[in-house]
Formats: structure tokens, C-alpha cells, sequence
């Protein structure tokens, strides 16, 4: 196994990587995380032996079940496994199934951060979509992002600064979900499947008004409830404000949910996304 590095923080939350993709989002973040994650990737042996296989991400199915007894080892005890991955690779693709699987098995509730390949990676992108109905059935919960989206929104962005806005933004959700999977966190996310936007901006109803058009993937911001998530110092009268024009806007009530951090600036968003859209071939916005 390429990583394991063991939980030391919050023994009752796992973090676990799967493949390269993550796993290089995870590296470019330093020391963003505030959970120690267990990256697991295929090794170069493994994959030299196993080159005859026509369908790829059977390499990271036949890797995760190599080592199945390990990740119940690191999944044992644990309350919640949160499982990170960027589809449509070899790796990520195969395990991520198999490691939720053996999640559930344990009896732990499980929350999937995924992310979908751009639109011209067309055969990685397929990959990914087809997966999903898999993803689904071993979720508790998914938070999902698609690449494409997110170059789209920043323009003509440069790859290398692509990977570190992903980091950023990886790490941020991250922490922010951790935080409150210490309370009640499935009854303040009561949908299955979610995206999030992520705006900084000095006037916090501005960013709101921004994160709607801003989502890392393609949803109707009027299906189910919006949980926006401010800096602790927010005041009621900005919260006020934000409601009434996340109402006026969508036509729904969000829930105004207040972070640790006292950061006014930064605005996390989640919206919910319609399971149908998410399993179906409309996900890949063609």
C-alpha cells in the first residue's frame, strides 16, 4: 500500500484516499487537512502484473480486495469513514466501492467527496458516471464535484493552479463537514447526494448570491434545502439578509448554519443534488 498513515486525531472519523488523482489534491494541500488521511493507491508491481486487463478499473477493485483485511483494520471502531476520490482512473474508480463497502460492513456510516473528470477526458468521464449507482448504494452521503465545472468557472486557469483551487477548496468542505460531524450532521444534511460552491467575498450576501450560479455541479438550486455555512462572526442581520435573498432568488428556505472559523469573508454553500440526476447520463452534461 502506498500510504498509511494511522488516525490520530479523531479516532472516531477515517479519512481514506483512493488513487493518485486524490491523492496528489491531498499532497498539494500541506497542511490544510485536519485529519491525518490513509491514502491508498496502486503500486507500480501490482499494475506491471496485472497490464493484460482490458477493463482498468478492475485493477483498483483486485488492489483494494488484496488488501481488504487492512482497510477493515483502519475502518474498525470508526464511526464515520469519509472516503475522497477523483474518478475515472484506474484506482480511485475501482476501490472506491469496494473500500465503502467494507465501511459498511463494519457498521460505520459513510460520506463520499467525489470528483468527476473535465469533458474532453471523455472515456475517464464515462468511467466515472457509470460508477455511480455503485457510490450511491454504499453512501450515507455524497458530496459531489465535477472538474469541468470548476475550470469553467475560473476561466482560463492554468492547470497547476486548478489542482492547488481544488485543494483549497477540497480541504475547506472537508474541515467544515468534519466540524460538524461531531453534532448532528445527517439531520443537518437531510438529502443523500449534495454539491457545494465555495465564494470568498468581503460582503457575505454577496457571496451567497454568487455561490448559487457558482456550484461545482450542475443542479436545480430550488430542489430540496440549501445549507449555507458562515464564519462565526456573522451577525443575525446579515444572516437576515442572506435568507431573505437565497428565498427570493430560489423560491426555498435555506438553513444559515454557522462555521468555527470567524472568517465573514468565506462562504460555503451546499445544495442538494436529485439522485436521478446524479446516476443518470444528464450528469455529464452532454
Amino acid at each position: 500500500v502506498a500510504c498509511w498513515i494511522r488516525r490520530d486525531e479523531l479516532p472516531e472519523i477515517v479519512f481514506i484516499v483512493c488513487g493518485g488523482g486524490a491523492m496528489r489534491i491531498i499532497e498539494g494541500s500541506g497542511d490544510r487537512f485536519h485529519i491525518n488521511p490513509i491514502c491508498l493507491n496502486i503500486e507500480g508491481e501490482f499494475l506491471k502484473t496485472r497490464r493484460e486487463l482490458i477493463d482498468m478499473p478492475q485493477l483498483g477493485v483486485d488492489y483494494a480486495l488484496e488488501h481488504v483485511s487492512e482497510i477493515n483494520n483502519y475502518v474498525a471502531g470508526a464511526r464515520i469513514v469519509v472516503v475522497f476520490s477523483l474518478m475515472g482512473g484506474s484506482a480511485g474508480t475501482g476501490m472506491l466501492p469496494v473500500v465503502l463497502e467494507s465501511a459498511k460492513a463494519q457498521g460505520c456510516k459513510t460520506v463520499s467527496i467525489i470528483g468527476i473528470p473535465m469533458q474532453f477526458e471523455s472515456e475517464r468521464r464515462n468511467r466515472a458516471l457509470s460508477t455511480m449507482s455503485e457510490v450511491l448504494e454504499f453512501s450515507d452521503r455524497v458530496f459531489i464535484m465535477d472538474i469541468d465545472t470548476i475550470s469553467r468557472l475560473n476561466g482560463m486557469i492554468k492547470f497547476h493552479n486548478l489542482l492547488e483551487l481544488e485543494a483549497r477548496t477540497i480541504a475547506f468542505m472537508f474541515n467544515n463537514l468534519v466540524d460538524k460531524m461531531d453534532g448532528p450532521f445527517f439531520s443537518t444534511f437531510p438529502a443523500k447526494v449534495y454539491t457545494f460552491s465555495y465564494i470568498t467575498e468581503i460582503d457575505p450576501v454577496e457571496a451567497v448570491n454568487r455561490s448559487i450560479d457558482a456550484s461545482m455541479f450542475e443542479t436545480d438550486p430550488a430542489w430540496g434545502k440549501m445549507i449555507v455555512m458562515v464564519g462565526s462572526d456573522c451577525g443575525s442581520a446579515e444572516a437576515d439578509i442572506m435568507f431573505e435573498t437565497i428565498v427570493s432568488i430560489s423560491g426555498i428556505t435555506p438553513d444559515i448554519v454557522k462555521r468555527s472559523d470567524r472568517d465573514d469573508a468565506k462562504v460555503l454553500v451546499f445544495l442538494p443534488v436529485d439522485r436521478e440526476e446524479f446516476t443518470s447520463s444528464k450528469a455529464s452534461h452532454t
